[in-house]
């Protein structure tokens, strides 16, 4: 058994799959009821989980539409 707590385990695959490129700046992540049946755990832990990656800035949540990736910022080149 792992010691790192579920909603941690969870945002940070999350974390992965944005960076890798899998949900892209403005996609819309997987509802909360998706990632429960997707990481079988309960919507508090997804709760947490999404909590954790908008504290970050990776996402931001919209009531009644879902989690979106924000866009990510561009730095100037130099």
């Amino acid at each position: 058994m792992s010691s790192v707590p579920l909603h941690i385990s969870i945002s940070e695959k999350l974390r992965h799959q944005i960076e890798s490129g899998v949900y892209t700046p403005g996609e819309k992540l997987p509802s909360e009821h998706q990632m429960m049946t997707t990481f079988e755990v309960s919507r508090i832990t997804v709760r947490q989980a999404i909590a954790n990656l908008v504290n970050q800035g990776l996402i931001q949540t919209q009531q009644g539409k879902g989690a979106f990736v924000t866009p990510q910022k561009k730095w100037p080149t130099l």
